[in-house]
């Protein structure tokens, strides 16, 4: 007969369940997760009830992935001992990884509720609320996490992903910092973490040494050989960029990123043997979709600059499907949703906002913004302002979208952004105004007399920006929106959900049109025009204009900013390290007929090709202000001199 033994954690159980136990947690410790999943469910063949089993093959079944079979177990086990602190803490991680949100965060609240000092808890509840984009709630629930339990590293590297994500780049660094110390071994990440804060904040060589010593501790890392080399591409270092890329592949063959970034920077120089590898990836059933968006991406580039724009169109439509169908519903571009947004923005900011909210903001001419649509040349622009000895370009930053939609929270109203906008008083955008600054000197210590932020999508926000900077200097990229339309479905954008889909690119190319025509109409300050046909036609004449409009000298090394070194993190780092050419002006022709599709629905482009209005637009051409001889727009009520 089976005796029995007392163990203090599962009271009285049989010396056959203890032994199937004891075998099954020697099975588990040693990664051979189905031999353990077997015994636990022999224990629960004989005894459904044993609460240790059901807990253990629960935590099994989720490192398997069956995180849903996992959450049923653990919930079992839960039913028999529901002050099991543990217990509710692993019943939130599997039903996290579920998809369950709020079923998790009850589960975490439990187990903080019976456990106040379980570290793992908070800081797994903090991960759902960081998830969720709710930072203040993250941070409390992430610092307490690495005050009860402050030798951990994962919690400190939760708490760095939290200030990477608010764009705090000093506090990661201390993070990652911490984590050095913590974790004896040596590994990779925390110093490609550490290069790519040092980058954010303009440190390159730091960034640089950060990025080798990656390399150095793990050697075999491709990951590491990946994150060098993409940060050597961006520093304009290309020969660099293709060794590292070239290291990576070398240690790993099947890194497909390694291989699509070098296929970026060769292009139409690519060795034909490194193509042929490309082919294989694509031919290998094993090959993930993410992988093979990537791939087709790089190979169509790769096309084209051969000249072969027929195989080009090929990758190029698999590659933009594969993106599409890689993007998560709640996340795809929702045409009429994005055009009640521009209805909601043109209804906000009206001539009545801008009464309302006059001298609010604060008066400042060291800020630039470059606005357009993505691929306009707003990069090229910036690097070649920047090229000046008195200007600093801060690349793309996120600074107005967060004020933005942090205003219901800074209003305390639970209405959308734009809805706010009505409520918004002038000491609200005076503080935001100030938020503004904070948060861009926490970005850059630079002392320039002028600095850009260079952020495309910006367009949207540049009602919110004239009140916040009315004396800012304010840029607009214009292109031909057909050069415009095939550049941006030909560009590997994983963050710009309207790219891939033609229809979806029309959609938004005619709410821009109607936008920026409103806000040429309502602001109170002055838009300064740049069409990229002319500035690549001439440069010096552009850039003298522009620079006279922010109040600076002319330099010469503008001329020269193909040379000028700085980081560029955008897909334009290829072309902007270049002296200027016109080939891309025209660019749509050599796919008039191969993409008829992706150029019948957008705007008619006639005249000035980027402003004319979409059929039945309201906002006609002719109610439009003047455009100066400078190129600059000026609005109602507007009596700034171009130069201020």
């Amino acid at each position: 007969m089976d005796g029995q033994e007392l163990r203090p954690e599962l009271g009285y159980i049989s010396c056959t369940a203890l032994g199937d136990l004891d075998a099954a947690l020697a099975s588990d410790r040693a990664g051979n997760l189905a031999a353990a999943a077997a015994l636990y469910e022999r224990i629960l063949a004989r005894d459904g009830a044993n609460f240790r089993a059901l807990h253990l093959l629960g935590l099994v079944r989720h490192r398997l992935g069956d995180h849903t079979g996992a959450a049923g177990l653990i919930g079992r086990a839960l039913s028999l001992r529901a002050d099991f602190a543990e217990g509710h803490n692993d019943l939130g991680n599997c039903l996290r990884s579920a998809g369950r949100v709020d079923e998790a965060r009850l589960a975490y609240f439990e187990a903080i509720r019976l456990a106040s000092c379980m570290a793992e808890a908070y800081a797994n509840l903090g991960l759902v609320y960081l998830q969720e984009d709710r930072f203040d709630k993250a941070w409390h629930l992430l610092s307490r996490a690495t005050k009860l339990e402050s030798n951990r590293p994962e919690f400190w590297e939760h708490l760095a992903e939290l200030h990477e994500r608010l764009d705090q780049f000093r506090p990661a660094i201390r993070c990652w910092e911490r984590v050095l110390t913590l974790t004896p071994d040596h590994r990779a990440r925390p110093h490609i973490a550490l290069g790519r804060a040092l980058k954010e904040l303009n440190r390159p060589d730091e960034a640089a040494a950060r990025y080798s010593t990656a390399v150095a501790v793990e050697p075999d890392s491709a990951e590491a050989g990946v994150e060098l080399g993409e940060f050597l591409h961006e520093q304009g270092k290309f020969d660099q960029a293709e060794a590292a890329f070239r290291a990576a592949l070398s240690r790993q063959p099947t890194n497909d990123l390694a291989r699509a970034r070098l296929a970026s920077i060769l292009l139409g120089t690519l060795p034909h043997n490194d193509v042929d590898k490309i082919v294989a990836r694509l031919d290998d059933p094993g090959t993930g979709r993410e992988s093979r968006a990537r791939l087709l991406f790089a190979l169509g580039q790769v096309y084209e600059a051969r000249g072969e724009h027929s195989r080009a169109v090929s990758c190029l439509r698999e590659a933009n499907a594969l993106n599409l169908a890689l993007t998560p519903s709640h996340l795809c571009f929702q045409p009429a949703e994005h055009g009640r947004f521009v209805d909601g923005l043109i209804r906000a900011f009206g001539p009545d906002f801008f009464s309302r909210t006059a001298g609010a903001g604060l008066n400042t001419k060291r800020l630039v913004f470059i606005v357009g649509l993505p691929r306009s040349g707003t990069t090229l622009l910036e690097q070649i302002l920047a090229s000046h000895s008195r200007v600093y370009g801060a690349g793309e930053l996120l600074l107005c979208r967060r004020l933005f939609d942090s205003i219901p929270t800074t209003l305390e109203s639970t209405a959308s952004p734009v809805d706010c906008v009505c409520l918004l008083d002038s000491q609200t955008v005076y503080r935001q105004a100030k938020t503004y600054l904070v948060r861009l000197r926490a970005l850059f210590d630079d002392r320039a007399d002028r600095v850009i932020d260079k952020m495309p999508e910006n367009y949207l926000y540049l009602g919110l920006l004239t009140a916040m900077f009315p004396t800012a200097t304010l840029i607009h990229c214009r292109r031909d929106l057909r050069d415009e339309a095939l550049s941006c479905w030909t560009t590997d954008f994983r963050d710009i959900k309207w790219a891939n889909d033609p229809g979806h690119i029309a959609a938004n190319f005619h709410d821009y049109l109607r936008l920026m025509n409103h806000w040429r109409t309502v602001l109170p300050t002055t838009i300064h025009e740049v069409d990229y046909e002319e500035l690549v036609a001439d440069l010096e004449g552009v850039s003298r204009r522009l620079l006279a409009v922010m109040g600076l000298d002319w330099d010469p090394a503008c001329l020269e900013f193909h040379s000028t070194r700085r980081t560029v993190r955008t897909a334009s780092v290829t072309q902007v390290r270049k002296p200027l050419n016109t080939s891309s002006v025209g660019r749509w022709k050599r796919y008039e007929h191969e993409l008829a599709d992706l150029f019948a629905g957008l705007p008619p482009a006639t005249g000035r090709l980027s402003w004319v209005p979409a059929p039945g637009d309201s906002s006609a051409l002719s109610n439009n202000p003047p455009v100066d001889p400078v190129g600059a727009v000026r609005g109602p009520g507007s009596t700034r001199d171009a130069s201020d």
